[in-house]
């Protein structure tokens, strides 16, 4: 039977799918971000910083009982800076550090860098989910889960010796995942909710050139809040064969803390005498928008696509230099395909 209304026969999100005893997903997930900065001295532009990242992401769950999963994920990143209408740094006397304002300009400069990230472990719970407890006719369902982290011997803040520099975060971290779904008249709301926090990252720091800066230095990446609110709206439904086509309109926020990061990777130019500190840089937040698109087809196929814009917040870069980010504007774009192992159409 074909269903053309918003209605949903099946009560749950697919933030809150669950697999199911002996049941398990394998999936590919792919993330792209963009962000746009001025950097700002003295109220004065005193450049471009164009940001962008792609995360490929691979991963398999399996539930060996009905109410618990476990998951394994690996992650393969791509960061890059470009800096545009940037000056060479130099010493300024009144302030005692480093000024862009009048010094000679310089060329463009391009910062990227490729890598694999940590693993990352997780166990997650669906203490009340009506997809695995049916005769209990909830109408909400949850998922609950813990993971960790692996850290990385290369990421975006370092170079090896050969010059090649990584990508990701490096450190290892903690994580803790919350979601909830229902379903109404008008769709299936849901929100989800996800903090990271940082462990310490501790090697060489090298530069562009895979010279040595600093020995065993202690990093410490941002850690994170970021929540998810939404309502899915399902187009067409085949309760039959468990087919459907879901529109998903989400509002998504993020807290990004301050971070303890090598100096001269997020600013070009900086001065050579600060080459072996480590700064800090700042707190960001971040408020987006966004439009999906869930599509299933039987129990075994599911994809994804969603675009999100919206604002992230003026940030002080590094502490050392008076120079520091307007607010700004950046999106995204990501795509998942999931394949569901199950036994029943649910």
């Amino acid at each position: 039977m074909s269903i053309l209304l918003l209605q949903r026969l099946v009560f749950a999100g697919a933030v809150t799918d669950g697999p199911g005893a002996m049941h398990g997903n394998v999936g590919i997930r792919s993330q792209f971000q963009f962000a746009y900065d001025e950097l700002i001295e003295s109220e004065t532009n005193v450049g471009m910083r164009d940001y962008s990242s792609h995360t490929f992401t691979q991963y398999v769950e399996f539930a060996p009982i009905r109410s618990l999963s476990v998951s394994l994920s690996l992650p393969i990143y791509q960061e890059k800076y470009h800096f545009r209408g940037i000056s060479d740094m130099e010493f300024a006397p009144t302030l005692n550090t480093g000024s862009y304002l009048n010094s000679e300009p310089s060329t463009d400069l391009e910062r990227s860098g490729f890598g694999v990230g940590g693993a990352t472990i997780g166990v997650y719970l669906y203490p009340f989910h009506n997809r695995l407890w049916e005769e209990r006719a909830d109408r909400g369902a949850w998922k609950l889960g813990i993971a960790y982290r692996f850290g990385a011997g290369q990421h975006f803040y370092t170079s090896s010796d050969t010059g090649n520099r990584g990508a990701g975060p490096g450190a290892s971290a903690f994580q803790f995942y919350g979601a909830f779904s229902s379903t109404n008249r008008t769709g299936s709301p849901y929100a989800e909710i996800l903090t990271t926090s940082s462990g310490v990252w501790t090697g060489d720091i090298r530069d562009d050139d895979g010279n040595l800066l600093i020995s065993n230095a202690e990093l410490r990446p941002a850690s994170s809040v970021d929540l998810r609110v939404g309502n899915e709206f399902t187009l067409w439904e085949d309760t039959a064969f468990a087919h459907f086509v879901e529109l998903d309109l989400y509002s998504r926020f993020n807290y990004e803390s301050w971070a303890d990061l090598p100096s001269g990777v997020l600013l070009p130019n900086t001065l050579k005498a600060y080459d072996t500190y480590v700064i800090n840089r700042s707190e960001v937040l971040r408020a987006a928008g966004g439009l999906g698109t869930n599509i299933q087809y039987n129990s075994y196929y599911h994809a994804r696509l969603a675009v999100e814009a919206g604002y992230m917040s003026p940030q002080s870069i590094e502490h050392l230099y008076p120079i520091s980010t307007n607010g700004t504007f950046h999106w995204g774009l990501l795509f998942e395909f999931r394949f569901r192992y199950r036994t029943t159409a649910t």
